[in-house]
């Protein structure tokens, strides 16, 4: 080997000084996760039978529905344990909306000081609120306002005239009515005035 390889490495086979095949360094070692990590544990995704379809759940998901059915079945014990999960967990969503309420008049009263947004708070504010209501912050700004729904009922449609004075349309149709009433009258009380008058 001579002095001018371009791999880098001097005659001896060493590194030229000044060069640096690796500019990241050394990986740093991961440290294993442990089946043991409760977390990890639950969040691993597994093959399960849900409602006769193949699906990929997570342990903690697969466990819970497993209660549902026992709870189901008439387990009472599984069905307390399940009303007390629900409880904290409608607990645990009364928080969050405090929180995130603390949170938005924070970002207001810093917008009032300074006139700019806090970021952070406002990453905070974000990511609570997507846990919170299943979609982000933005998107909820930006939907276009919907009208609220008439709920009334609707009212039915008189005709304007029976309340005030009739239209001349309407006295003259009711004039030929009464006329034409009074002609078939005439014509039957003749009929029967012959009638008698022969006999």
């Amino acid at each position: 080997m001579n002095d001018t390889d371009d791999n880098g490495r001097d005659a001896h086979g060493r590194w030229k000084k000044g060069h640096c095949p690796n500019l990241n360094g050394r990986p740093r070692k991961k440290t294993p996760i442990s089946e043991a990590d409760v977390y990890h544990f639950k969040q691993t995704l597994v093959d399960a039978m849900i409602g006769g379809k193949p699906t990929q759940t997570t342990r903690h998901a697969l466990l819970l529905q497993k209660m549902f059915e026992q709870a189901l079945k008439g387990s009472v014990l599984i069905q307390r344990k399940l009303f007390e999960r629900f409880e904290k967990s409608d607990d645990t969503i009364v928080e969050a909306e405090l929180e995130l309420r603390q949170l938005g008049r924070q970002i207001l009263a810093h917008h009032d000081k300074t006139g700019a947004i806090d970021e952070k708070l406002y990453d905070e504010y974000s990511q609570l609120y997507a846990l919170l209501h299943g979609r982000p912050h933005y998107e909820a700004v930006n939907e276009p306002e919907r009208r609220p729904r008439d709920r009334r009922k609707p009212t039915p449609i008189r005709p304007t005239w029976r309340k005030g004075p009739k239209p001349q349309a309407v006295l003259d149709l009711e004039a030929e009515w009464a006329a034409a009433e009074a002609a078939e009258k005439a014509a039957k009380a003749k009929k029967k005035k012959e009638g008698s008058d022969e006999r």
